[in-house]
């Protein structure tokens, strides 16, 4: 097991280093390559944050959620920087086993809700998870590599990039569908906002008596975030001006709506109570226009 894993993890760091080598000559390799790795042994100076953007509408991967501005405010749609697992031992034969495990776990508390919400074979769900988790390895062995190269910025996210693209049109074309598609590059923030309710929500509920159950919490919490994309891609097409009564944007008042379906009024109270504090919250921390002309 040990071997065949250490096999796969040399066979994605030739992928990633051959295609950081391109990067390199093409960028001017001089200049790509100026720096060695002595300084930043275990890979921590790479400098790779890449963060989605809004640069491609309709790619949930590309929609930074955190730009969200009526409402909490939410991780990115995919974790594309694992560097908390980036801990210099991976490609040792001896932990690589358990580095891999590792990745299996957060995939599946990422993304297992979704994953079987999702109308698709027992199969088809496997080969997705194991996709998944060699699309998060590839990222963290091409910011890897891009630090041993020297490569930062724009070409190093490029890097991240150019190893990736083929992992995430399998898993596109897996999905079966867009929509399918879209929940499940979702998914983390899905999971994260999950444990935005559990800990500011959920207890306050159960304490009155009118607990949320964890298939209630991932439907809120799925509703949430597929409101938010929906905001974010939309853009000023579609304006998030709270209600003067209610202090509740358009998109919370459509997200209260669908959760009539599945909770109770006393728990629909105090989703509203925590969605109005929040959009209070972010009004209150936005620059006044007052003094704009002096």
């Amino acid at each position: 097991m040990i071997a065949a894993v250490s096999l796969r993890s040399a066979a994605r760091r030739r992928g990633a280093v051959t295609g950081l080598l391109a990067l390199a000559i093409a960028a001017g390799g001089a200049t790509a390559l100026r720096r060695s790795r002595q300084e930043d042994p275990v890979g921590s100076r790479t400098g790779v944050r890449p963060s989605p953007t809004a640069d491609t509408p309709g790619d949930p991967r590309k929609v930074d959620l955190r730009t969200h501005e009526a409402g909490v405010a939410v991780p990115r749609a995919v974790e594309l920087d694992p560097s908390d697992h980036r801990d210099g031992i991976r490609y040792d034969p001896g932990f690589a086993a358990a580095w891999h495990r590792q990745q299996q776990r957060i995939i599946d508390r990422q993304y297992g809700e979704v994953l079987a919400a999702l109308d698709l074979p027992e199969g088809t769900r496997a080969r997705l998870k194991e996709l998944l988790v060699a699309r998060r390895e590839a990222i963290a062995d091409a910011a890897d590599a891009a630090g041993r190269f020297g490569i930062e910025g724009p070409q190093a996210k490029m890097a991240v990039k150019l190893s990736t693209d083929g992992i995430s049109d399998e898993i596109r074309q897996l999905a079966g569908s867009e929509s399918a598609n879209t929940q499940i590059e979702l998914a983390p923030a899905i999971s994260d906002f999950k444990s935005v309710l559990e800990g500011a929500v959920a207890p306050d509920l159960a304490s009155r008596g009118f607990p949320l159950t964890p298939e209630q919490m991932f439907a809120l919490s799925k509703g949430y975030i597929e409101g938010t994309y929906a905001v974010v891609t939309a853009g000023p097409a579609q304006p998030q001006v709270p209600d003067p009564e209610t202090g509740l944007t358009p998109q919370y008042q459509e997200l209260l709506l669908q959760a009539s379906a599945y909770l109770g009024p006393e728990q629909i109270a105090g989703v509203r109570d925590f969605l109005a504090a929040q959009v209070r919250a972010v009004r209150s921390d936005a620059p006044s226009s007052e003094g704009a002309g002096d």
